[in-house]
């Protein structure tokens, strides 16, 4: 039984894992950590001919000119600058290049055009303070390769010393390792971890549940015997519950649950109302069942909550049926005798409401 029930329970979980370790390989493709986790090397390095990208480490000496300028707007909001685009020239390359800067980083470039000056003009001999960057070495595509192409033939329109193939057609963007990869690759832990546990849960379903339900019987085993007969030939309430008079049981991938029917005391269905302001989003809900030492809650749907709950009407007669504080109360106050309790509760509530 157990056996069965181990596989069944990983078939159903199979689908989910196999969808989280997807979600898991797009979040690790889109983030670029690859490339983060690859060494660094210099721009010219990198061979910027068959469209790959690269991790690169370097040094700036020179911006040449701006090419882009990214803004963003936001309804009620004026446009907001959010980065950079220039064409730069690294340490010891022989081409120029595209550099993207966020707009935070703007500062250090708009200090670069001053510092650089003296040095163009011929005043101080020499290079300027390189500027370290680190970033993903990556072809311009889109809109901004247009941008790259239109500020490239100006430049080489003005200077006769410079030609179209000074220019490579890549860019480092400084912005690749930042906020975004780190949060797109922690989605990606969390979707590997979460597939892992759901294999590994479903491969243990059932086993401590029907474990503990054997061990706590009066007889083990013929509760053994009663509880493998219950399962090979109870049909299903729906997928995963079955239930009799003498058992209880809900398996599923990351649920697992078996219970004496005669234990049940207490069922009902709890609602979960999510608020937003004055309108209620969402409603969820729970087949709350109690025993005479725990209460168990089974996360549904309205229609399986109620399934759940006729079925334990049907094969638990005497357990109590509805939700009242009072009820609450005497369940706390003594799980063991809480039918007898209940039965007096109501019978007083009678009484009282027909003045008798």
């Amino acid at each position: 039984m157990i056996q069965e029930i181990r596989r069944k329970s990983f078939l159903r979980a199979l689908p989910t894992a196999i969808v989280l370790l997807a979600l898991c390989g797009v979040l690790v493709y889109f983030s670029g950590i690859i490339y983060y986790l690859t060494p660094a090397i210099p721009a010219n390095q990198a061979d910027m001919t068959g469209g790959k990208s690269f991790h690169v480490k370097d040094e700036i000496t020179y911006l040449y000119s701006m090419y882009v300028k990214e803004t963003t707007t936001r309804r009620g909001e004026s446009a907001r600058t959010s980065g950079y685009g220039y064409i730069t020239l690294t340490k010891d390359a022989d081409q120029f290049l595209g550099l993207w800067v966020k707009n935070g980083d703007m500062r250090i470039m708009e200090q670069r055009w001053d510092d650089q000056d003296p040095y163009l003009d011929g005043t101080e001999e020499g290079d300027p303070a390189p500027i370290p960057v680190e970033g993903l070495l990556r072809p311009l595509t889109g809109e901004d390769l247009g941008y790259y192409e239109s500020t490239v033939s100006r430049i080489v329109d003005q200077n006769e010393k410079l030609s179209d193939t000074d220019f490579a057609r890549y860019y480092i963007d400084t912005a690749a390792f930042g906020f975004n990869m780190w949060a797109m690759a922690a989605g990606a832990v969390i979707s590997l971890l979460v597939a892992l546990i759901t294999l590994i849960r479903s491969r243990t379903a059932g086993r401590k549940a029907i474990q503990n339900a054997i061990s706590n019987a009066p007889d083990p085993t013929a509760a053994e015997a009663s509880l493998e007969n219950f399962y090979r030939n109870q049909p299903e309430v729906f997928k995963g519950l079955r239930m009799n008079e003498e058992w209880f049981m809900y398996l599923t991938p990351t649920v697992a649950q078996v219970l004496r029917t005669e234990d049940i005391v207490w069922a009902y269905r709890k609602e979960i109302k999510v608020r937003h302001g004055l309108f209620v989003s969402s409603t969820t809900y729970q087949a709350m069942i109690y025993t005479t030492t725990k209460c168990h809650a089974f996360p549904q749907t309205k229609a399986r909550c109620d399934a759940m709950l006729e079925a334990v009407a049907n094969n638990a007669p005497n357990a109590v049926r509805g939700y009242d504080d009072e009820l609450a109360k005497l369940y706390k106050q003594d799980p063991q005798n809480f039918i007898a309790n209940a039965q007096s509760w109501s019978l007083r509530n009678q009484v009282e409401n027909t003045g008798n």
